[in-house]
């Protein structure tokens, strides 16, 4: 098939409407008359099938599809990898970096376009987005008159970019399946497997505990710096702004590793600075989630910076937000260990993304609130960046001490009163201890004729479905025989100390609806002067609230964005909120319903009840669009009651 054939069907493959003969012509850089040719060996080509090429007068050409299957199969036939694989603008991005990545010298421009069967013109806007990519690795396109384009830069580089563009869609295929996606011009599945043996060998013989996604990473890495010696790109230096012990774990696992490589892969040898490189590598590595006592020991006297670092951390945090983990054992060695490899990483410029981090944000606000606290105190101690991503490992290890100290509060005792028989207070029972668990202890059910029986003197609150006397000495959480979720919110807050009703931590006075603002900035600024306007809050607050958000973004998607500053600033706690005429966008997410937390000084307990309230509230895009379309602080108060 003809290239220009072929490009004018990618054209019509990829548009959501018509095309001009008109517009082809000037992508294409022919005639309309041509295109008019073209378009009709197009339609013989595809009539048998499944599908064909419709002209509309006074509209343009249009691709109809009749048989999905029979037309993939003649598409899969008859075009080429390159052409099927580079469909969308993003698509043909990735093609191009693995192209000029791989090649050994220049690459013409119109061989890049005769692969993706698309014009010069398409070819040089998607060199814009290569280069900009590029420039994150301080690389650059290089153009030589009559041998075209080469990717320049230092070799060290060079490779983390490498692994970043073939890691995404190898972590997305699969190593199983690479040989299916033109991964045989990188390496092979034997291949990688060899290599990810002889590291798991090494890390067994070494005490080295990585996980799962950073020994398959590792191993990548380790195959493009095989491919590179190999061709005779060779690391002639590396960052110098950290360097490690050669008697470490890591340095003697580098070198068996590097001495395993040579007698397998056909290496004459393995370079000084190849070895330091895959030093670096091993410092960098993700470690295992689940370590055991010999992995404790472990940390060493050359790890006390990293200890420092986390006693500072965990002090800054308690600090500020009074989390109760000032003490716990646990987290220090934790976070010390993970410290150890994420600033290895940090320093050496590795790339790391964590496919958690929005589920993190979501379940474990608290934690996440405290990760900023103390990676903002690591950054000041360190001089080094600490990204959204490395964030997110951070609040892993702070929510794993909320949880452990969580366990270690004293137990919550109730009674259930139910004046409807013996099976529904069974009933009530069963699912409270089973929602529950032993955070909540059901001393006994009573009728309410019995209540005097019960030993109100040895429990915190009652259980009942329905009304009880004011005069009782006890919280009452009133609730629906089939409990409901509503009820079930009732009686956590009960488990977490939490009695306030949240309709208080919401005022009418701070409440705006329908704003016509135009960006993220203005209504932090819009928000933040009215509560300055109002006495609530010193200049410093809107300044705290945007280094929040600079670290990390408060959207949670569905339209909603729970703003705040960065350490409590107030002495109550309560709520801005604001509606929006029209979404803005708040980082990557448009967002049309803003809540601006202000938790007090000295209630940081009731930061963990808003937010899941607040969280379960917004999650549902049916809840989102009334509170949205409110227009009266009582229609919209109703579902903070």
């Amino acid at each position: 098939m003809y290239p220009r054939i072929v490009l004018i069907l990618q054209y019509l493959l990829h548009t959501d409407s018509s095309v001009t003969g008109e517009q082809l012509a000037i992508e294409i850089g022919v005639t309309s008359r041509t295109i008019r040719s073209d378009i009709k060996v197009l339609h013989d080509l595809i009539s048998s099938h499944g599908a064909e090429v419709q002209s509309l007068r006074g509209i343009g050409y249009e691709l109809k599809i009749s048989d999905r299957s029979a037309f993939d199969a003649w598409l899969k036939k008859h075009m080429s990898s390159a052409a099927v694989a580079t469909g969308t603008f993003m698509d043909r991005v990735g093609f191009v970096m693995r192209t000029l990545l791989l090649a050994e010298g220049y690459v013409k421009l119109e061989k890049l376009a005769d692969q993706m069967y698309v014009s010069k013109s398409t070819v040089q806007n998607v060199l814009k987005s290569v280069r900009q990519r590029l420039n994150v690795y301080g690389l650059q396109i290089t153009t030589k008159p009559g041998y075209g384009l080469k990717i320049s830069g230092e070799e060290y580089q060079l490779r983390l970019c490498i692994a970043d563009s073939f890691r995404e869609d190898v972590n997305q295929t699969g190593v199983d399946d690479a040989e299916d996606n033109g991964y045989p011009l990188f390496f092979s599945r034997d291949e990688f497997i060899e290599v990810r043996d002889i590291i798991i060998g090494n890390m067994r013989r070494h005490g080295l505990f990585f996980s799962d996604r950073g020994l398959h990473n590792l191993a990548i890495h380790i195959m493009i710096a095989v491919r590179r010696i190999r061709e005779g790109y060779l690391i002639l230096s590396l960052p110098r702004e950290y360097m490690w012990s050669a008697n470490s774990k890591e340095a003697t696992a580098a070198q068996d590793i590097a001495a395993a490589l040579v007698s397998r892969s056909a290496l004459m040898f393995y370079p000084e600075y190849e070895v330091e490189y895959l030093t670096m590598h091993l410092m960098g590595t993700e470690l295992s989630i689940e370590l055991g006592d010999t992995q404790r020991m472990a940390l060493t006297e050359s790890d006390q910076e990293y200890r420092m670092y986390v006693k500072s951390m965990i002090e800054e945090m308690e600090a500020l937000l009074e989390l109760g983990i000032m003490h716990d054992s646990e987290l220090e060695w934790g976070l010390t260990l993970h410290l150890k490899h994420a600033l290895s990483r940090i320093r050496f410029g590795m790339g790391f993304n964590n496919p958690m981090l929005d589920s993190i944000k979501m379940e474990y606000p608290l934690a996440f609130q405290a990760a900023i606290v103390g990676a903002a105190k690591l950054q000041k101690l360190s001089g080094l960046h600490i990204s959204e991503q490395e964030i997110g490992y951070i609040a892993l290890h702070i929510g794993a001490a909320l949880e452990r100290l969580e366990e270690r509060y004293a137990v919550k005792k109730c009674i259930i009163v139910c004046s409807t028989g013996l099976g529904s207070a069974r009933l009530l029972y069963h699912k409270i201890n089973r929602h529950f668990g032993s955070k909540l202890e059901v001393v006994g059910t009573y009728g309410y004729y019995n209540l005097d029986q019960a030993p109100l003197e040895i429990i915190d609150f009652i259980v009942s479905t329905v009304p009880l006397p004011a005069e009782l000495p006890l919280p009452v959480v009133q609730v629906q025989t089939l409990l409901q979720n509503s009820d079930l919110q009732q009686i956590q807050r009960m488990v977490l100390h939490l009695g306030q009703e949240l309709i208080g931590f919401i005022r009418e006075e701070l409440t705006f609806l329908q704003l016509d603002l135009e960006n993220r900035d203005e209504v932090i600024s819009y928000l933040c002067n009215e509560l300055e306007s109002r006495h609530l809050v010193t200049p410093a607050f809107l300044e705290s609230v945007k280094q929040r958000e600079q670290l990390s973004s408060t959207a949670f998607g569905n339209r909603t964005a729970l703003p705040h500053p960065l350490v409590p600033q107030t002495k109550e706690t309560f709520g801005v909120i604001c509606t929006l005429k029209k979404p803005v966008m708040w980082g990557d997410k448009p967002v049309q319903f803003v809540c601006l937390l202000c938790v007090g000084k000295k209630n940081q307990q009731e930061l963990t009840i808003l937010y899941d309230t607040l969280i379960q509230i917004t999650e549902s895009p049916e809840l989102v669009e009334q509170l949205i379309k409110a227009e009266t602080f009582r229609e919209l108060s109703c579902f903070f009651s």
